[in-house]
């Protein structure tokens, strides 16, 4: 009897952390939004600042039986952002393709450079092999309190509206599409930081 039981108890001790994580993020939500004024945008590896993330959760993707496969940009992508919120949404898509993925599935993050519009842009690509949004979906999953996980009561659809504000608020843009087979790509664009061209002059 005793056995049988521990399977349960696993469970709630899963779904414990679940929802102490949720109550930390609402929080760490709400800290971000009221101090925002404090904290002034930094010259940011965003290179590092993802492989510093994908530190932080490769045991919960391995727990979930999840892989993780990271391709960087070869050179130091640099771009003038809040540090902190930017954390915020490379946590949000990481923990909106968790929720998409089941066991065995991948989540795929690429940083890249190209121009657009004659500037140079940093690019983060985010990929994973979940069950995609409904296309009717794809033109409101930014909205406040929009979600497409009806059948999970905690969710209230703050995740992908608060990373949309972040990214726009440091003059990024975030768009989303399905993929062609199974999963959905979200695709983020920041301006290059004018500090790597003088790093590059300076090598």
């Amino acid at each position: 009897k005793y056995k049988s039981k521990v399977p349960e108890v696993e469970k709630t001790v899963v779904k414990l952390h679940e929802e102490v994580s949720y109550i930390a993020k609402i929080i760490s939500n709400l800290q971000s939004f009221s101090d925002h004024d404090m904290i002034s945008d930094e010259a940011t590896n965003i290179n590092q600042e993802i492989k510093n993330i994908i530190n932080l959760v490769k045991y919960n993707a391995k727990y979930q039986h999840i892989t993780i496969d990271y391709i960087p940009y070869p050179r130091d992508l640099i771009i003038n952002v809040n540090r902190h919120e930017i954390k915020q949404v490379i946590l949000n898509l990481l923990k909106n393709s968790f929720e998409a993925i089941e066991p065995g599935g991948k989540i795929t993050i690429a940083t890249d450079l190209k121009p657009i519009n004659g500037e140079q842009h940093v690019i983060i690509i985010f990929e994973d092999t979940g069950t995609g949004i409904v296309n009717e979906n794809l033109n409101n999953i930014f909205l406040p309190f929009y979600s497409t996980k009806k059948d999970n009561v905690n969710n209230l659809g703050l995740g992908l509206s608060i990373s949309h504000s972040i990214i726009t608020k440091n003059q990024g843009t975030i768009s989303v599409q399905n993929m062609e087979t199974v999963g959905c790509q979200f695709e983020i664009s920041f301006p290059q930081s004018n500090l790597w061209y003088r790093l590059t002059n300076y090598k």
